[in-house]
Order: C-alpha cells, then structure tokens, then sequence
C-alpha cells in the first residue's frame, strides 16, 4: 500500500455516511442531551445576576432562597444529564468503530495471500489496532466534545449579546485574530499527524517482525544490534509526537493571550459602564463570569484540533487499507460442483505481475488422477506462483 495522503478530501463526510449514519437515532438522542446539558451549564451566571440585582439588591430573603435552591436543582439536572450523555456517546464511539474494524478484518480476508507477501504485518496490525483505536476516542469523546464546545460558545455569546452588546464587541475584536492563527498552523498539524501515524506503524512492523524472529535473534546473538535498531526505528516517532505536542503549545499560548487581552478590555469598559449607570453590578458579574468560561471550550476546541487531525490521518490510512482491491474476485454466478474428478489441465496459462514482471509464460501441464509430479527449477521460477494458481489465490 502507498503512503496514506492525510489530505484526501471526502474522507469525513464519507466515514459518517458509511459509519455513522446507521446510528441517527443514537446521535439524535445524544445531540438531545448535549443541547440540554449546555442550557444548565448556562444557567448559574443568569441567576447570579438575579441574585446580585435582585434578591440581595432588594434585599429581599426569601427570593434568595427560591433562587438558590433553584441552582441546587440545576446542578443536580446538569450531572444527570452529563452522565447520561457520557454513556451515550461512549457507547455510539464503540459500536460504530467496532463496525469499521469488523468491516475493515472482512475486507482483509478476502484479499489474496500474495497482498500479505508484499505488505508489512506490523503496518496492516497498525491499522487494524492503533489507528482505529484513535477513530474510536475521536468518535466516543473528541467528536462529542468538539459539537458541546461550540454549542457552549454559540450559548455563550448569545447571553452576552444579552447583557451587554457593546462589551461582547469589544470581547470579539480580538478572536479573528485567533482564528486565523489556528488556520495557519493547521495544515502543518495535519501533515506532521500524517507522519506520526506512518512512524507508528514503521515501530509495529519491526516489532512484529523481531518478536516473531526472535529465535534467530538470539541464535546469531543480534541483540545489542536489534536493540540499536529499535532505537532508530522510535525516533522518528518520538519527534513527530514531540514536534505535535509543541504546535499543541503554541495554540493554547495563543488562545490564551488572546483572551487575557478580551478580559483586560472587558474589566476596563465594564468597569467604567458600571460607574456610568449603564451596567448594574450583577450584570458585570454574570458578563465576567461568563466570558471566563469562554476560554475553555475555546481551549479545549484548540486542542480537539490537534486530535481530528491525528484521527483523519488514521481515517486516512484505515480507508487506504479498505480500498484495496482484492486480486481474486469471485463470480457472481459462480457455482460449486457436486464432485471433482478427472485430470488437471493447464493450457497455455500466463501472468503478469502488477510491476511489469512476466510470472508465468504459457504454460502446458496435464496431470491424471493419481499422478504424483514435482516442479523443479531455480528461484524464482515459477513453482510457488504456479502452486498459488492452482488453489486460486491468485487468478492467470
């Protein structure tokens, strides 16, 4: 297989219509949850503002009272819904992954022995374990998290619009900025995710092969020497993932000066509206209260961004493994006979392999029932191929 491209296009869309949408009805519920859940999470700073405003500014104690249990009552709801949704998803993440990886080991069962003899083990078990193993966090957790994120700013900002229209453009001003910094680096994410997975899979393969030869190893006494291999093979795996964990920095370096200049603005202008009269104080309070928790879903979509991109890749590289080809394609009116008898003929059989390379080259035999014949000849001559065409791994 060639080297999976990371920035194939179509990839997303189609591992949901292929994956994802025979569970509607599951994702349905747990966008449900999700909406509900990011509603209560939104509730407390519009009651700290009545609170503020109202029952203390009034003086009023038995409206406080009502409010707080009110609160109470929401953040039992709001844990309640957390652990249902956390079920949800979990459980939608492992059917629909476990689906791919089933769909993924039937497709490798129908391909031919000789696509095993020309590609590495360790790479199709990276595949196969690893790779769909980040699918499966990416659609159990990261996917899940990256929609209640930014349903939580959209939920945010709407509030804040709310309170005050003015101080929600001044906290905006600077998160252009922001995105266009995010835009810039995440081609490079993708790409040194692309290299991260190819890595991974170098580190299976000779693993593999090593724990699988590890009698000759130690008959030819090559341990030191595999040892120093190992170390080679994992360094590149090392580097792309330190390499990954620095843009990770640089992305929340950026998203926090950026919002550490927005709460700066909002103190100065909020403040100075409250002393006007044009903000009461429980009003500041819920603004501020509010634009603080913008910063983590801001943060915690920066660092869903490094995880999608590591899961595209690995999408990338499951697909490429899927859309092999399988080299012997049965019939589809195909029929079993009820018996075999008789000689096995070959007439002028030839093949050719995919690189050009002539295999076999008309070749006669006829065998009769109970005849024994043995093939002799040089590497490379033919006998295995002719073997494989007689058990049909391989079609003339």
């Amino acid at each position: 297989m060639k080297r999976a491209d990371p920035h194939r296009r179509g990839l997303v869309l189609r591992f949901f219509r292929e994956c994802v949408r025979p569970y509607f009805g599951l994702q349905v519920e747990i966008g449900i949850c999700l909406l509900v859940g990011v509603v209560l999470n939104l509730t407390d700073p519009i009651l700290l503002k009545v609170i503020i405003d109202r029952a203390l500014g009034d003086s009023d104690f038995g409206l406080l009272v009502v409010l707080v249990i009110v609160l109470g009552v929401v953040l039992l709801f709001r844990v309640a819904f957390r652990l249902v949704s956390v079920w949800l998803f979990s459980y939608s993440g492992l059917r629909i992954l476990f689906d791919l990886r089933q769909r993924v080991f039937e497709h490798i069962e129908r391909l031919s022995l000789f696509f095993f003899r020309s590609e590495r083990t360790g790479d199709i078990l990276a595949r196969l374990t690893s790779d769909i193993d980040i699918l499966q966090r990416a659609a159990a957790h990261t996917v899940v998290h990256a929609i209640q994120d930014l349903l939580t700013l959209l939920g945010i900002f709407t509030i804040l619009v709310w309170l005050d229209p003015l101080l929600t453009l001044v906290l905006l001003a600077v998160y252009p900025l922001l995105v266009f910094g995010l835009a810039r680096l995440n081609s490079v994410v993708r790409d040194e995710s692309g290299r991260a997975r190819e890595a991974i899979s170098d580190l299976y393969s000779f693993l593999e092969e090593r724990l699988m030869g590890m009698r000759l190893v130690q008959e030819y006494r090559r341990e030191r020497a595999e040892a120093r291999r190992h170390v080679r093979v994992s360094r590149p795996w090392i580097q792309t993932n330190l390499r990954l964990s620095v843009l990770s920095a640089w992305q929340i370096t950026l998203a926090d000066l950026m919002s550490t200049g927005s709460f700066i603005l909002v103190f100065l202008l909020g403040g100075a509206r409250t002393l006007s009269g044009a903000l009461s104080v429980g009003s500041l309070v819920a603004f501020y209260t509010l634009a603080v928790r913008l910063y983590r879903p801001i943060s915690g979509l920066i660092d869903i961004n490094i995880d999608l991109q590591i899961a595209r890749a690995s999408l990338a590289r499951v697909y490429e493994l899927l859309d092999s080809p399988p080299e012997v394609e049965e019939p589809a009116d195909a029929t079993t006979p009820p018996r075999i008898a008789g000689e096995v003929r070959i007439e002028g059989v030839s093949l050719t392999w995919s690189d050009g390379t002539r295999g076999l080259d008309g070749v006669e035999i006829s065998v009769a029932p109970g005849q024994v014949v043995a093939f002799v000849g040089p590497s490379g001559g033919g006998k295995s191929t002719l073997a494989a065409l007689l058990g049909r791994y391989i079609d003339p």
